[in-house]
């Protein structure tokens, strides 16, 4: 039988591949140790007592209202502590913790007309609650003389 060289080439290097992937199952490869995997944080439950939510709405609105209250206190100077202003805010927490805009409602009395009281009031709607059970309303009853 006649073999060409470099069919006699092939049949050795696949001979010598062969014995070599056999000579590395017989060793056994070192294992690296596992990579411990990051611990997230546990989740928060969600906030279910009335008396904990209304704690939350009022440390999260504080600086929103300040905002507001200085805005409109800008507008006439005169207005500085007298309550002049009267503000309602009427809205739905989302169980995400997020305002529902669709229930957003704020009423300022007198109505200042200006531009930067607006756009505090806008910036309510930014305000990002911790996450609870269940729709959580801010309603009408709940105003603020400013």
């Amino acid at each position: 039988m006649l073999i060409k060289e470099s069919t006699f080439r092939r049949i050795i290097r696949e001979e010598a591949r062969r014995a070599l992937r056999e000579d590395d199952a017989a060793v056994p490869t070192p294992v690296a140790a596992p990579v411990a995997a990051p611990v997230a944080a546990p989740a928060k439950p969600p906030l279910t007592d009335p008396a904990l939510i209304e704690t939350m709405v009022k440390k999260r609105l504080a600086s929103q209202l300040q905002t507001i209250k200085e805005a409109l206190l800008k507008i006439d100077e005169n207005l500085v502590g007298t309550g002049a202003y009267k503000l309602r805010l009427d809205f739905t927490i989302l169980t995400t913790g997020l305002i529902d805009r669709n229930t957003f409602n704020c009423r300022i009395e007198p109505d200042p007309g200006n531009e930067k009281a607006v756009a505090a009031v806008k910036m309510l709607l930014y305000t990002r609650f911790d996450p609870i059970a269940a729709p959580y309303v801010i309603g009408p009853d709940r105003s603020m003389i400013l």
